[in-house]
């Protein structure tokens, strides 16, 4: 009796890729890689290392087990439904999609084929498969789904050596919208920060190293400690004049109000950290609102 889970992969990306490459050094044998763009579809297939790449969905072979379908979230309808199309019957087998905002529900033409449908999300950024496949050991992946489609999925990630956390379907926008706060804002709110320094005439490279050990720094505290205990700095101060003189730098730079907009956004949020009385916290806030700060760019722009 055969025991070993054999995959097949829709969407060539750098998910498809990362997870299909580390997936078949486990044991895992890949059968399709399929992909719209031809080179680019051999190209995931070399980085794998097996597997047979295809462009139609007529050369998708039946022989998979479970199918990891790892493409663009606004693809996943279509996408789920050529796969029905493709395979009138689907009994026995497992889908399992790699968004995080979708939940397995958007596989609902697989699963009225008879197919086990789940989710499985990395928690983890994939900007480049050749660097993201050394650092997927000790992740963390969201699960969702049916109860063997879950099953198969944890399968998965102790053959990755992760993670397993599960939510309900309807929690995946909340979880998601976490994800992105915690992965791509920091990187806009990073960005600020340096365009910020640019602004005095520090150039983004040597920003990003002056500022590493500092961020380096917040995050291991966040992370070990916690926010409240990791906030330093003029709110966990309560330090209103120096605020006060943050805001008004920051409109001096910035016309369009964005380095205001940001400032006075998470600083809103950094009060409920901090240990303030009810009054100081208040007279923080009131600094933070949208009509302060828009009175704030308005005398700015009137002094020039």
């Amino acid at each position: 009796m055969r025991t070993e889970i054999r995959l097949s992969i829709i969407g060539p990306g750098r998910v498809g890729q990362t997870l299909g490459w580390a997936l078949a050094r486990r044991g895992f044998p890949i059968i399709d890689v399929l992909g719209r763009d031809e080179r680019r579809t051999e190209n995931a297939v070399a980085f794998i290392g097996s597997g047979r790449g295809c462009t139609r969905w007529d050369e998708l072979s039946e022989e998979w087990d479970l199918l990891l379908v790892s493409v663009n979230d606004d693809a996943l309808t279509e996408v789920a439904e050529r796969i029905a199309h493709r395979f009138p019957s689907l009994r026995g087998k497992t889908a399992l999609h790699t968004s995080g905002f979708h939940s397995s529900r958007i596989l609902h033409p697989l699963k009225d084929r008879g197919a086990a449908v789940g989710s499985l999300h990395p928690l983890m950024t994939f900007s480049e498969p050749s660097v993201a496949r050394e650092r997927l050991s000790g992740i963390s992946y969201a699960v969702e789904g049916d109860a063997s489609a879950v099953a198969q999925a944890h399968r998965l990630v102790a053959a990755l050596e992760g993670r397993a956390f599960s939510i309900g379907p309807e929690q995946k926008p909340l979880y998601h919208a976490a994800a992105v706060l915690a992965c791509g804002h920091v990187v806009a709110l990073l960005e600020t920060a340096f365009a910020v320094l640019d602004a005095i005439g520090l150039e983004p490279a040597s920003a990003r190293r002056a500022f590493d050990p500092l961020i380096r720094e917040t995050i291991e505290n966040v992370l070990r400690e916690g926010g409240r205990r990791a906030l330093t700095g003029p709110f966990a101060r309560g330090d209103a004049r120096v605020i006060a003189a943050h805001l008004a730098a920051l409109a001096d730079v910035d016309r369009e109000g964005e380095f205001v907009d940001v400032y006075a956004c998470l600083g809103r949020r950094a009060l409920h950290l901090a240990s303030l009385t009810p009054t100081h916290q208040a007279a923080i806030r009131a600094m933070l609102t949208s009509d302060s700060t828009d009175l704030l760019r308005k005398e700015t722009t009137d002094d020039r």
